[in-house]
């Protein structure tokens, strides 16, 4: 007879176990602290199939109890901390019941207050959040730090207070605002007319002086620097609006608009919360903990990454992640960075090289010292910056319709009669540049969103916009058209000097630049010579090369032009000591594979292509002969302030390029776009930033700008075409204002989706091989 495997469930969490009455070890130690601190009832309460989630490694809990990290995250009452956390793990009202014994199982802990629907507990403790986050970790939930600063910026809690007033007594402002339209078909007593007249003013009083404050406010400032704008024609239609309804309310009449302003301001309000949310889709927090050095324990302890200053010594061990931009204090190491670069090609540091943040440690322990905190890296001032950025409408065109709407709705005492107030009232509401002012901003919102989602990273809205009227692109030659990682096809040393008599000197000064060239002597150097490497002042001359002073000798280290020789075919660089070259490097300088794609798109869409190159005009020539494409210009022997000029005199020309010497080109340029090569500078110049190196990503950001471009002219005709046919028929008396104040958000949700429901990238890039 077959025996039948008897079945067990886990005590602590319910799921199927093989052979015990647990299914790990940390439920069974979960179960022992709940059973020795007098908590069975959980069980009870408890619902089966309670999953545990991954727990923070507990050598790493320590980083808790760091002050800056407590001062940041906690607040200081009588003597105790007290702070909000975010809870892995919550289950059910169990849960709540255990976590809220805290206290009784770990004696720093003073006080526990779960919000389930938050996901957060709050903690009142002494010292020693680690010890409560252990606890916590063996019960089988995670505690998880709260990025206080981001909560602020992303749910805005005034705004979101202000947007929930104006939408629940804009909702009971419609209902009542029904029995005033049907009052004109069965006419309604004087009594109910003020009775629900001044139930709709108690109901606007909020929406008037706390929903609509934003709109006053801005007015005000805009009216003392002697401008106009949008959010004036927002108050009085407001302001108007309201009086004119209270005092139809004290005679009794039925002729009053509390629904239609409270809409008004319910959608204002929701627009400008819809481009915020928007706006903060890249920021987020670094909570990973990292090893930081402390100097008085002469020992590594886990700190938070939010925490490091400028200075800190760090120790990254494999698959650990930067919390911040770095400088490379081991022999080397091999990063993943495609968080970064777009790229899960592992690439090679060598020593003092700067690290980016967010690249993951591929190889073994690495030490390296932070040179920016992860709040100042380049990734984290993207959303900053753009969070920061106000898009608005054209101020001439905003000022313009205001001083016409106005106008219009004066002239009303001219034309309209004895209803010449209720038909100006029902111009200001129609024409509220509701849908106006969102036309721009949630196109370009949902433009940054999609551009983010095809890798690139859009610095400066405004801007992006100029890549749909090119005239020209000037491309940068080392790495943007050709590979960034150069390849040294050969050394040569002039009579008795020898690469390996200098190996020290020249890797010094190579290893202190990110260009490719620099890079790929300094890669070859360390992996073919033995040297003791030296601490040089190196000064990079952008665009010229590098030079150095040691033992009373000036190095130089750069390209043969900058020195009087003659021009080679080959891409090469020189080593000079005291003005005499001792050698010279001779590098492989291959097209990037996607360039030709690119530029042959390019050339269909009717651009005008340029080369600019600070090499010599027979290696540019060679270049361009090998990539098997002829530009409409090539210009060589470019310095930074050649290719500034050059761009200046092409009216709107773009300019891509990669390096330090491309800064100046890409300030200037009508319209700039930067790749992953030399990152800060790029970022700090260029309007856009390609997250992943692919050339094709160029013709496409073009067509991608000019559908945007499309898209907003036509939320412009949406939005002027209700408004000019509103006007048209309150003028003609076909219709009031009440007619006009039930299709006014139309025009909004009409805009809305046509910014919401498109597509600015026709296809997908598929990166190439």
């Amino acid at each position: 007879m077959a025996v039948i495997p008897a079945h067990h469930s886990c005590k602590h969490c319910g799921l199927d176990s093989e052979e015990s009455d647990f299914c790990c070890f940390g439920c069974r130690t979960a179960y022992e602290i709940i059973q020795a601190s007098r908590l069975g009832d959980f069980y009870k309460k408890n619902e089966p199939s309670k999953k545990p989630v991954d727990s923070i490694a507990s050598e790493s809990l320590e980083a808790l109890d760091q002050d800056d990290f407590l001062q940041s995250q906690c607040r200081r009452v009588n003597g105790e901390w007290v702070g909000r956390f975010a809870i892995e793990g919550l289950h059910c009202s169990a849960c709540i019941w255990l976590l809220e014994n805290l206290p009784a199982m770990e004696a720093n802990c003073l006080n526990a207050r779960v919000n389930f629907g938050a996901g957060e507990i709050e903690l009142r403790f002494k010292d020693h959040l680690s010890l409560i986050a252990h606890k916590i970790n063996q019960l089988g939930y995670c505690l998880r730090p709260t990025d206080h600063e981001d909560l602020r910026s992303s749910l805005k809690t005034r705004e979101l207070l202000r947007l929930g007033v104006a939408g629940a007594l804009a909702a009971a402002l419609m209902h009542i605002g029904l029995l005033f339209l049907a009052a004109w078909n069965n006419p309604m007593s004087h009594g109910d007319a003020k009775a629900l007249g001044f139930i709709s003013a108690a109901l606007m009083i909020p929406i008037f002086f706390y929903a609509a404050q934003p709109f006053f406010i801005s007015s005000l400032r805009f009216l003392k620097i002697g401008r106009l704008h949008r959010d004036i024609l927002v108050v009085a239609a407001i302001a108007f609006g309201f009086s004119f309804s209270l005092a139809q309310t004290i005679r009794g009449g039925i002729d009053v608009y509390y629904d239609s302003i409270a809409m008004l301001v319910f959608l204002l309000l929701a627009g400008r919360y819809l481009i915020g949310f928007q706006h903060k889709k890249l920021r987020q927090s670094l909570d990973q903990k990292v090893q930081r050095y402390n100097f008085s324990k002469q020992a590594f302890e886990w700190v938070m990454g939010r925490s490091l200053k400028v200075g800190d010594r760090l120790l990254i061990r494999k698959n650990e992640t930067l919390a911040c931009d770095a400088k490379l204090l081991s022999a080397e190491s091999w990063l993943e960075t495609s968080v970064v670069t777009g790229e899960s090609v592992p690439r090679r540091y060598l020593k003092d090289a700067e690290l980016p943040v967010l690249a993951e440690n591929l190889g073994g322990d690495i030490e390296a010292v932070c040179t920016k905190t992860w709040s100042e890296s380049w990734i984290m001032k993207s959303a900053g910056e753009f969070q920061t950025k106000e898009v608005e409408t054209p101020s001439r065109w905003m000022d313009l319709f205001v001083v016409l709407v106005v106008l219009i709705a004066i002239s009303a005492w001219f034309w309209g009669g004895q209803d010449w107030i209720s038909k100006s009232m029902a111009i200001l509401i129609a024409a509220c540049p509701c849908a106006l002012g969102l036309s721009r901003p949630l196109v370009l919102a949902s433009f940054w969103r999609q551009a983010l989602n095809h890798h690139y990273l859009i610095k400066n809205l405004d801007r992006c916009l100029n890549w749909r009227n090119l005239r020209g692109i000037a491309f940068d030659k080392t790495g943007t058209l050709s590979e960034a990682n150069l390849q040294l096809g050969e050394s040569k040393f002039e009579g008795e000097a020898k690469l390996t008599d200098y190996a020290n000197i020249i890797y010094g000064m190579a290893s202190t630049s990110a260009h490719p060239v620099s890079r790929a002597i300094a890669f070859h150097i360390y992996d073919n010579c033995k040297f003791d490497p030296l601490d040089l002042h190196v000064v990079d001359q952008a665009g010229n090369g590098l030079t150095c002073e040691y033992l009373g000798d000036s190095y130089f280290l750069g390209r043969n032009g900058n020195r009087g020789l003659k021009n080679l075919d080959l891409m090469s660089c020189q080593f000079f000591k005291n003005d005499r070259c001792l050698g010279s490097f001779y590098f492989e300088d291959r097209a990037e594979c996607t360039a030709l794609q690119a530029l042959e798109q390019l050339r269909a869409q009717g651009q005008a292509l340029s080369l600019l190159s600070g090499d010599h005009f027979e290696s540019v020539k060679s270049f361009e002969k090998e990539l098997g494409f002829e530009f409409d210009h090539v210009l060589a022997d470019q310095k930074p302030g050649d290719k500034i000029n050059y761009i200046l005199s092409q009216p709107n020309c773009a300019f891509v390029g990669d390096g330090l010497n491309d800064v100046g080109a890409l300030k200037v340029a009508y319209a700039s776009m930067g790749f992953q090569t030399s990152r800060e500078a790029n970022f700090e110049s260029a309007d856009i930033y390609l997250i992943r190196k692919d050339l094709r990503m160029v013709p496409n950001f073009i067509e991608g700008a000019r559908r945007a471009y499309s898209r907003i002219k036509i939320n412009y005709g949406i939005s002027l075409l209700y408004n000019v046919a509103s006007i048209v028929l309150i003028a003609s008396g076909l219709a009031g204002p009440v007619i006009c104040a039930i299709f006014m958000p139309l025009s909004s949700l009409s805009v809305g989706l046509m910014s919401r429901y498109w597509k600015a990238f026709a296809g997908t890039t598929k990166p190439a091989a």
